[in-house]
């Protein structure tokens, strides 16, 4: 459980706006932190959720921050843990998803939308605005969850232009994880 009233008394906790940052009881890295909403809701991102995992990359340099989506009815592969309580989780190294090429879909004054080619569905929108990112990214969740896709989120800041945010979004399908096989840790879409 990752609810604040369930954290051992000798776990640091570290108040972010409507989060508690902690260290993830299940790392699958050095540095692994659960980044557990304050309430006890289920894990059903707003479009305020989705500008706070943008921020928190923005705020945290080399850090990933992502979501797990939860998962609908029969679907099956990866999802969240824990679906009765919002979080976001942290990590420090790179996914391999983050050298695949691309290719821009899209391209207005404030973001930008790039196709990747990768093993999996999902796309790649870049941006220096991160309120309107953040629309654009809520957007299309919202669009996929009307049709009960599970997805993934991961947000990171640009290592050379420190205003430049790349949030990738890729829906999840039964069987995906299937499909996979064993890619490495964290998720598999983005682990490759």
């Amino acid at each position: 459980n990752i609810c604040a009233a369930f954290m051992p008394l000798i776990q640091r906790v570290y108040p972010w706006r409507r989060w508690l940052i902690a260290s993830n009881p299940f790392p699958n890295s050095f540095v692994h932190s659960t980044v557990t909403y304050r309430e006890h809701i289920p894990q059903d991102l707003t479009e305020s959720d989705i500008h706070d995992l943008i921020d928190l990359a923005y705020e945290a340099p080399g850090i990933r921050v992502f979501a797990n989506d939860r998962k609908f009815g029969d679907i099956k592969g990866g999802g969240t843990s824990i679906p009765q309580h919002k979080h976001l989780q942290m990590v420090n190294f790179a996914f391999s998803i983050e050298a695949a090429e691309r290719k821009i879909i899209f391209r207005d004054r404030a973001v930008k939308q790039l196709g990747l080619d990768w093993r999996v569905k999902g796309v790649l929108w870049e941006g220096k605005d991160r309120e309107k990112l953040s629309q654009r990214i809520f957007g299309e969740y919202a669009l996929l969850r009307e049709q009960e896709t599970p997805v993934n989120i991961l947000a990171i800041r640009d290592e050379k232009d420190e205003k430049l945010m790349r949030v990738y979004l890729f829906p999840r399908g039964a069987g995906r994880m299937g499909l996979l096989g064993s890619l490495g840790a964290g998720t598999p879409e983005i682990s490759g």
